[in-house]
């Protein structure tokens, strides 16, 4: 369904449904399609207040800030604190952290997979696939999994770093971000491969080609994969279709939460909200830029930055915004969210910033700035948030902020 005209950027898109398509194309299943329109999904319960809102209904403004110099006026924005840093052995860092068990693993681009103790940064093992890893890995039962750019899986345990099992991901198999869940790995691109997370034995790939590895999820029992101009949902245990949402402009990252499936398009500027069981539209936003990382989704608010320096917070039932933060430089990894505080990196070529934006407000509690740019995601776990920068270090901050200069790297 063509939209009925242009937006105005950061508006809700009232009653966009564009084409949903309902498919069951497993063992034994045939395609068919939904039944379009507004009436579908108000019959289905799904979105009836988002699409029932009248046209004319502003969405919230903005949370404006006092001037300077008044009684009101917000505490200055602090710095971030560096407990440690470490060099990964080559620059152009893109890898994104995985914390478990004490330790931090990434990947970098001589394609070592590595091991740092998560407090004290000390290296603790290293693993080589030979190509680049510019994806970032999983942990899950002591065996850290990860996709490299030599097209296989590497199952490596994750205390001592030897290879537990090996498989090839596919022809394709590049930087594919790799995934865990209920006992089983998805990795390669076209197509998706699922293997046995004990043994590596292969159980199902998918029909059909996907694209953005990258932007895989998994929830509740449904891989969630790019696949052309949509988001296919497909049984994480069988690999086959229950759904394919349409997006004009191509599928970003998905979240999860709620019942809903929140994403942005890839090349487009719009985020989107449907249901996780069917599908079914629900409301849809006009941001100011692409959207190209995953929404953060928590307490009811989606959380999602874009390419022209902007970070969102979105009503998750709605679609309306509660408030806009401008930051420096384009978001392309991943935020993160844990205690009141949104994490996000921006600035992929150069002069990359580490930000912590207080949730309930966009209000900047601190930055921290790098000498290049970032894609790394951030992650937090007890009170330390890690990051990559194309400068080739891993980074650990304290996640409250706070003076600190730069250790040496060791």
């Amino acid at each position: 369904q063509q939209d009925a005209g242009p937006e105005p950027a950061g508006q809700p898109a009232h009653g966009e449904l564009d084409g949903h398509r309902d498919r069951h194309d497993g063992p034994g299943g045939r395609a068919r399609s939904a039944v379009p329109g507004a009436a579908a999904a108000i019959a289905a319960g799904t979105g009836a207040a988002a699409l029932l809102r009248p046209e004319d209904e502003p969405a919230p403004p903005a949370r404006t800030r006092p001037a300077a110099g008044t009684a009101a006026s917000p505490p200055p924005v602090g710095q971030g604190k560096v407990l440690w840093r470490r060099y990964t052995g080559s620059k152009y860092l893109m890898s994104s952290p995985a914390v478990a068990g004490g330790a931090v693993f990434i990947g970098s681009e001589k394609g070592d997979l590595l091991a740092f103790d998560a407090r004290t940064g000390k290296p603790r093992w290293k693993y080589s696939t030979g190509k680049r890893i510019i994806s970032w890995p999983a942990v899950d039962g002591g065996v850290v999994y990860v996709g490299g750019e030599d097209g296989d899986v590497h199952a490596v345990d994750a205390g001592t770093g030897r290879v537990r099992w090996r498989r090839r991901a596919g022809a394709t198999g590049t930087g594919t971000n790799t995934l865990v869940a209920d006992g089983l790995v998805f990795a390669g691109d076209d197509p998706v491969r699922a293997f046995d997370a004990a043994d590596g034995s292969a159980r199902w790939q998918s029909r059909g080609g996907t694209r953005y590895a990258s932007h895989r999820t998994v929830a509740g029992g449904v891989l969630y994969v790019p696949r052309g101009k949509s988001l296919a949902a497909l049984d994480a245990s069988t690999g086959g279709l229950r759904w394919e949402y349409d997006m004009s402009e191509g599928s970003g990252g998905a979240a999860v939460s709620g019942g809903a499936v929140y994403c942005g398009d890839f090349q487009g500027n719009q985020v989107h909200a449907f249901g996780a069981r069917d599908g079914a539209p629900r409301w849809k936003y006009r941001t100011a830029g692409a959207v190209t990382a995953r929404p953060q989704v928590s307490g009811g608010i989606v959380y999602v930055g874009d390419r022209d320096s902007n970070v969102f917070a979105l009503d998750a039932a709605k679609g309306t915004m509660r408030w806009q933060a401008q930051i420096d430089g384009h978001v392309q990894g991943d935020p993160a969210l844990a205690g009141g505080v949104l994490y996000v990196a921006a600035g992929v070529y150069s002069d990359g910033v580490l930000y912590a934006i207080e949730a309930a407000t966009g209000r900047q509690v601190w930055r921290f700035e790098v000498g290049e740019g970032t894609e790394s995601s951030p992650v937090v776990a007890d009170g330390i948030v890690y990051f990559g920068s194309k400068d080739g270090y891993l980074y650990a901050l304290d996640a409250r902020g706070g003076p600190g200069t730069v250790p040496p790297s060791g």
